[in-house]
């Protein structure tokens, strides 16, 4: 009787929200005005910085510096939600990225709504039908692969999607991703009960769509909702040894619950956007998502391949946000290849993004994996893993199966690059995207089926980085073939024209490899180098890069580039222009303001007090499209030296100010 009654009282419920719709409704401001923002009360600022666990600060710290607070960041204002509710309005979600709160009402209280003041526009939040996998194909090796005998676990038949990308040599340097928090975006999570994911560090978890806590199968889920979601958690994080051994087992894990699988009730948009903003304030350092759309739900239009431009969809805006604020993105391309769509799959046409397509475990392109370009032309996917007969759990206690679909592909990127950042957590979320890339088989000649290539978790855990300090960059090294190279032979060459090259020996600790210290170059200064060393097993002394090729990067940033052309992978939005920290800082001589604009404009750059006070203009005038860098020694307009204390300095431009803090000691 109890269990009717439950029934009869949900299926009222239901009935009652048909007769509404659900919309997004946007506002005008946030109290104040986008210009008005850095000005803002200190107050206001912190009750942004508040929403944040102190886990997504530092996050953002690392990519952002001290300004890691955002506009978009700013709570909606609660009286204009409280007006909402007051007209009738059942809000849904608050989502402060975009200004907004999503919200179901009649088409009566609508035209109420509309006439508020703070109201921008109504848009109604539409169902979006997600692509999962419809490949299962069953692909039989030529040889069984046995691990037992050569690397610290037995994979058993997990064995060949992570030997694949190089996954165990990782592991067998007790890599695995451990102090990494990965968010994963899927259908649910029966997580307590499959051996090998029972035992993972899940930190959080939300159902979106029943607005809960339990991301397992309830009541009213479809019998399969949580088998997908569950599969690819194993993928990223599982662990049995003998049987599945995934890349980041030993990291931490935020799970979201966003799509409801049964066919009349298809994903609302409004739930990854909401996901993402929930995962981005606990922390996350990696989100994944094996999930993509294009058709939505009857009475709606679906997107066009034009939509594929990473700047039309809420889904792909919101993880451009989420990139934006340092979270490294994973997502699937899609299993459109074989389809009329053939192309990506939103969020995958992110500019920011790492779209995952798919390969046969012989590393042949799979039919179904999801082509590019971008509606704009830009390549996808970015790299590929295998995505057919992948071996994972099923929703049971010791269930396997295998599944195939790029929905596959994508947890196993995302494990590599937990994986990286375990061992170098001060890499930010642009060099692990740029490393990523580097480390993939075709790197020096992407194309539009695989992008630059196969993942190597070897070459991206052996690629070269940097790591700023106080007053230098520390480049950091590791060599695949450590065990035969004697670590006082190897040298790093470097010179700013490839034709006169210094040399310097690098310094080496067991337990972290080499690293040598750039000190004697200018900010913007072009840097080439290369490294030689002995190696005992060959008998001869060594180069890398290989003859005639260089690494390379200008000092003040932490891109390296080798294979890929800087252009081909740019990570910064056509329409936004960035504002780095400037350099050294704290400074006593003179620092440097970098200023990457994104067209050429009338600028000014200017220097204030603690007090807001102009103290000096350091240039005024026509930025160069591209790099720009000023210089300021500390004096004011007068050529007087100023206090020591704390200064701002704001770049005007194009109608749009920016700043950054910065600190002087005399």
């Amino acid at each position: 009787m109890k269990i009717k009654s439950i029934i009869i009282v949900f299926f009222i419920f239901v009935f009652s929200l048909s007769a509404q719709t659900k919309y997004f409704v946007f506002f005008k401001d946030k109290g104040i005005t986008k210009d008005e923002f850095r000005s803002a009360e200190k107050s206001l600022l912190k009750s942004a910085e508040n929403l944040l666990t102190p886990r997504a600060v530092e996050r953002r710290k690392k990519v952002l510096g001290d300004s890691y607070i955002f506009y978009e960041d700013l709570p909606v204002v609660s009286e204009y939600v409280s007006d909402l509710e007051s007209a009738g309005a059942k809000i849904i979600y608050k989502l402060r990225w975009f200004n907004a709160v999503s919200a179901r009402f009649s088409d009566g209280i609508k035209e109420k709504i509309k006439s508020f003041p703070f109201v921008k526009k109504i848009v109604p939040v539409r169902g979006i039908k997600a692509r999962q996998p419809e490949f299962q194909e069953k692909y039989q090796p030529n040889e069984v692969f046995s691990s037992a005998s050569s690397h610290s676990y037995d994979y058993g038949n997990s064995f060949n999607q992570y030997e694949l990308s190089g996954i165990p040599f990782l592991h067998d340097k007790g890599i695995t991703g451990e102090g990494v928090v990965i968010g994963i975006l899927d259908t649910g999570f029966d997580w307590k009960t499959p051996e090998s994911i029972k035992n993972r560090n899940v930190i959080a978890e939300y159902d979106f769509v029943f607005h809960d806590s339990v991301t397992a199968n309830q009541e009213y889920d479809h019998p399969a909702q949580s088998n997908h979601g569950t599969g690819v958690f194993s993928i990223v994080g599982g662990f049995t040894n003998h049987k599945l051994v995934a890349p980041a087992f030993g990291a931490s894990y935020i799970l979201a619950k966003t799509e409801d699988i049964r066919s009349e009730t298809p994903i609302e948009e409004d739930n990854y956007a909401a996901a993402l903003q929930w995962m981005e304030a606990l922390g996350v350092d990696i989100t994944t998502s094996s999930l993509g759309y294009n058709i939505f739900d009857a009475g709606y239009q679906s997107h066009t391949y034009e939509d594929m431009d990473g700047n039309t969809t809420l889904i792909t805006k919101a993880l451009e946000l989420a990139f934006q604020r340092g979270i490294i993105t994973v997502t699937s391309a899609g299993n459109e290849g074989v389809s009329s769509w053939r192309y990506i799959l939103a969020p995958a046409d992110g500019f920011n993004v790492i779209a995952v397509g798919a390969v046969y475990p012989d590393n042949v392109l799979a039919s179904f994996s999801s082509r590019g370009p971008t509606a704009d032309g830009r390549i996808k996917p970015e790299v590929v893993a295998q995505g057919v007969d992948v071996y994972l759990a099923r929703v049971a206690k010791d269930k396997y199966s295998y599944g195939s679909g790029t929905s596959m592909a994508a947890p196993i990127v995302a494990g590599i690059a937990a994986q990286v950042l375990s061992y170098y957590p001060y890499l930010s979320n642009r060099q692990m995207r740029r490393i990523l890339l580097e480390s993939s088989d075709q790197a020096g000649y992407p194309d539009n089926n695989k992008g630059y290539g196969l993942l190597s978790a070897v070459k991206a855990f052996d690629y070269p980085n940097l790591e700023q300090a106080t007053s230098s960059y520390i480049l950091h090294k590791q060599f695949l073939n450590a065990e035969n190279i004697n670590p006082f032979s190897v040298k790093i060459f470097f010179s700013s024209d490839t034709s006169s090259f210094s040399n310097s020996d690098m310094y080496y600790a067991p337990d972290e490899g080499f690293s040598f210290n750039f000190q004697e170059f200018g900010l913007g200064e072009q840097i080439y180098f290369y490294f030689e060393y002995f190696d005992a097993n060959a008998g001869a002394v060594k180069r890398d890069p290989e003859i005639s090729k260089f690494y390379r990067f200008k000092y003040g940033s932490t891109d390296i580039i080798l294979n890929t052309q800087k252009e081909a992978i740019e990570t910064d939005t056509p329409d936004n222009s960035k504002l780095y920290n400037n350099f050294p800082n704290p400074f006593s001589y003179s620092t440097t303001i970098r200023f990457d604009s994104k067209e050429e404009n009338k600028s000014s750059v200017a220097i204030y007090d603690g007090m807001g006070g102009k103290v000096n203009t350091v240039f005024n005038g026509k930025l160069r499209k591209g790099i720009n860098l000023f210089n300021w020694n500390g004096r004011d307009a007068n050529g007087r030296k100023c206090a020591s204390g704390v200064y701002f300095y704001t770049v005007q431009t194009n109608g749009k100010t920016f700043s950054g803090k910065m600190i002087y000691l005399k």
